[in-house]
């Protein structure tokens, strides 16, 4: 009996982390390439179709590892999804529980073949673009319209706004001009100070 209830032990402890260890990170501003094969299958890693080229970015390509595909960001980010290859496909996309929704509608019977830049400029191609909060995300998506093929996705960092730089730029001036206008009172009361001595 006491071996009965370890192995089932064991057995829900595994079965508990194996969500957990299964989950591949991604790294921000590269580009992944990923697989489907047919209308409900998952999103998977890079094995079964070719890696992408030439992203507008400039910005790595790689294979993506297994999903989920999982990333730590310290600021708003944006999931970039895309129908590579040849359009007509179609993806619904999650975040944890969070269904983010499906990527546009695509048209048939365009081709791109690896070319990522190729299909973000032809509208053909479906496209989604997820706003991402600061904190931990973890991507899956299912393919619901299309034949087997491959896409691309990657998770672009924020840059800080003008006007945040500028509010920043605005608070070290004041503080300068507080040190500079305490320095130039200091050396007004110490002038004084002589004058009144001299007296």
């Amino acid at each position: 009996m006491r071996n009965l209830c370890f192995a089932t032990l064991v057995f829900v402890g595994v079965s508990l982390a194996a969500p957990f260890t299964r989950a591949d990170p991604i790294a921000p501003n590269t580009w992944y390439t990923f697989c489907f094969d047919g209308v409900g299958s998952p999103l998977t890693g890079i094995d079964g179709c070719a890696r992408g080229s030439n992203p507008p970015d400039g910005n790595p390509v790689l294979g993506a590892p297994d999903p989920p595909w999982t990333i730590t960001v310290t600021r708003s980010a944006t999931l970039h999804v895309l129908d590579g290859f040849d359009s007509g496909d179609q993806f619904d996309i999650h975040d944890f529980a969070d269904d983010l929704g499906n990527t546009s509608t695509p048209i048939a019977d365009f081709g791109c073949s690896s070319d990522i830049t190729c299909a973000l400029n032809n509208p053909a191609f479906s496209h989604g673009d997820y706003l991402l909060t600061a904190g931990d995300h973890s991507f899956t998506g299912t393919q619901v319209a299309g034949v087997p093929g491959g896409g691309f996705l990657e998770v672009t960092l924020a840059t800080p706004e003008p006007a945040s730089l500028l509010l920043l730029g605005s608070g070290l001036l004041g503080l300068l001009t507080m040190r500079l206008h305490a320095k130039s009172v200091a050396r007004s009361l110490q002038n004084a100070k002589k004058a009144i001595l001299r007296s």
